[in-house]
């Protein structure tokens, strides 16, 4: 689900309160679940991706590693809200 659709989504549940303000909530509810879940699923394939890079190559060798650590290093970032 992209930005745009969300935003139409949210301006479609946000234009229904007057009438419907239990329903709109109930539909704020789901696509706050939606939006979740598939950042749940976006992360947990990013992080997937980092493992494949080194995980069963016993004989990594330090660039490979220092590439990996490199990469956990802006996926960690990012996830803290950091700039850097």
């Amino acid at each position: 689900m992209d930005a745009a659709e969300v935003r139409r989504r949210w301006r479609e549940i946000q234009g229904g309160f007057v009438d419907g303000p239990g329903e709109s909530v109930l539909e704020a509810d789901a696509l706050a679940a939606e939006i979740t879940e598939a950042l749940v699923t976006a992360l947990e394939r990013r992080r997937a991706a980092l493992r494949a890079a080194w995980d069963g190559d016993e004989k990594a060798d330090t660039e490979t590693l220092r590439l990996a650590l490199r990469e956990y290093r802006a996926f960690i970032h990012r996830l803290n809200g950091d700039e850097g």
